[in-house]
């Protein structure tokens, strides 16, 4: 088995990519096929439409290198939704302390609001108490009363709620979003105050 240097697709040795065939230009490095250095075959067990990972060497100390490896088409789909979801996600700070709540639309806008617990708390760790962090999952859906009731089932000693719990919802500007997290910040020092969340 071999893959494409380009696009890293893996194809039996008789056959070659499509990249191979397009027209290069003289500054781009020559595609070629590429003998696999790992088994030709994903961890779920497919052997299917497959996409190579090459070797990765960390550079910091103490971390083992990453071995080359292949993924198929279907969990590459999947690990994309995962980061499509996670990417989508919207945070809303509850900060009773400050007395001021804040809708966040990354990670990075979270970080900038929090730094005031680094640089002005009077305390070097331990949870920032008075502000919540809420992840928040766009909703999509209509939403339904059966969203909001607690889900119940028969047992012999009567109906009994199930684990789940019911949804939580947040409106902001319009917009509808399921609430995925409750997070609580923690100041952390090591030589330095940080915040962990």
């Amino acid at each position: 088995m071999k893959y494409c240097s380009k696009c890293k697709k893996v194809y039996p040795d008789e056959i070659d990519c499509e990249c191979t065939k397009e027209k290069q230009y003289s500054w781009e490095k020559a595609v070629s096929m590429i003998d696999l250095d790992c088994e030709a075959k994903c961890k779920c067990g497919s052997t299917e439409d497959l996409t190579y990972h090459p070797l990765f060497k960390y550079h910091t100390a103490g971390l083992k290198d990453s071995p080359s490896y292949c993924t198929c088409a279907e969990c590459d789909r999947k690990l994309q939704a995962r980061i499509d979801r996670e990417e989508s996600m919207k945070y809303l700070i509850l900060d009773d302390y400050q007395g001021e709540d804040k809708f966040c639309d990354d990670k990075d806008e979270v970080e900038e609001f929090l730094k005031y617990y680094i640089e002005d708390s009077d305390r070097d760790s331990g949870p920032i108490e008075g502000v919540l962090i809420l992840k928040l999952e766009p909703l999509t859906d209509n939403l339904k009363e059966s969203d909001f009731k607690p889900q119940r089932e028969y047992t012999e000693g009567g109906y009994q709620n199930k684990l789940e719990p019911n949804t939580h919802i947040v409106i902001n500007d319009g917009e509808k979003y399921r609430v995925e997290d409750v997070m609580v910040p923690e100041l952390e020092y090591d030589g330095g105050r940080s915040i962990n969340w």
